[in-house]
């Protein structure tokens, strides 16, 4: 089970690379759906919440630029949801405390 786990989880980080990379709804829909469904909900993982909130951001850069912007919203409010869970499962991951930054600084220019 640890090794689907592991490409599942292999498979969202990529398809979320894609997304971010080359500004694809598509990718980052199908990794939302992998991290969801990699997500646990009574033992969650810190990195699942940080991926979950890391694909929430680049989805909010999507429909922000679509100018969709009640789509960009509710992304963003699953960001800032998703950064602090993640923070609250692991206080010292400092990439989590950078997202939720970044997502609050969202939130002036929507």
């Amino acid at each position: 089970m640890a090794f689907a786990s592991n490409d599942l989880l292999n498979q969202g980080r990529t398809l979320l690379e894609i997304g971010e990379s080359h500004f694809d709804g598509e990718a980052l829909q199908r990794a939302r759906a992998i991290f969801d469904q990699l997500a646990h909900p009574g033992t969650p993982s810190p990195s699942i919440s940080y991926y979950q909130a890391r694909v929430s951001l680049a989805l909010v850069n999507v429909h922000a630029w679509r100018k969709e912007t009640g789509a960009a919203v509710r992304y963003l409010d699953d960001a800032i949801e998703s950064a602090k869970a993640a923070i609250q499962r692991n206080p010292k991951h400092s990439d989590s405390h950078r997202l939720l930054g970044e997502a609050y600084g969202r939130l002036i220019g929507l």
